[in-house]
């Protein structure tokens, strides 16, 4: 992979570098950490394709972040939360919740940003629900880490009150699962 195949003028080359560079940071993220700064500077890249990729990317590898490269901005990857475009939002939904599995200093942190989603404002009320939706899983991917927080807790019980059927049924079965896990009861 040619990381200024990113840049092409030819689309198939710079989406087919897109997707190789995802894929490989899923499966191998050693194989890409040399290039986090990279990525990390793609973050604000006017192309929104680039600029996801980079955030998911950024996520993927922080289990290899011994170097600390990501560190600087977990702050910025947060405000990505509240940029008011769902599918920044989601991007960044799904890239805390692999720092947050790769970086234990940063759970908490993550876990109250993402919670916080729920008050952000999004292009539409549908936008809306598919975040909260993406932060259901998020959760749920999360289980192990969150225990019995609270906020966690009570962000699930008034999704279960959603009126999207999906996001209700996927928070009653999030916290039947804690039940079982975390000896919850409430």
């Amino acid at each position: 992979m040619i990381f200024d195949n990113l840049f092409s003028k030819d689309t198939k080359l710079k989406y087919k570098t897109v997707k190789e560079y995802a894929n490989t940071a899923k499966e191998n993220p050693q194989k890409i950490y040399p290039e986090i700064e990279k990525f990390i500077g793609l973050m604000d890249n006017k192309n929104n394709i680039l600029k996801w990729t980079a955030i998911d990317i950024i996520g993927y590898c922080a289990k290899m972040d011994i170097d600390k490269k990501i560190d600087p901005i977990m702050n910025k990857i947060i405000k990505r939360l509240n940029c008011g475009k769902m599918v920044t939002a989601a991007h960044a939904i799904s890239s805390l919740t692999d720092i947050a599995l790769g970086k234990p200093e940063y759970r908490n942190k993550i876990i109250n940003g993402i919670l916080k989603t729920e008050e952000y404002k999004y292009d539409t009320e549908k936008c809306h629900y598919i975040l909260m939706g993406k932060v259901i899983m998020a959760f749920d991917k999360l289980l192990n880490i969150i225990g019995k927080n609270k906020n966690v807790i009570m962000f699930l019980e008034r999704q279960t009150e959603s009126i999207n059927k999906l996001n209700k049924t996927k928070a009653e079965k999030l916290i039947k699962k804690m039940n079982k896990s975390c000896g919850f009861s409430g």
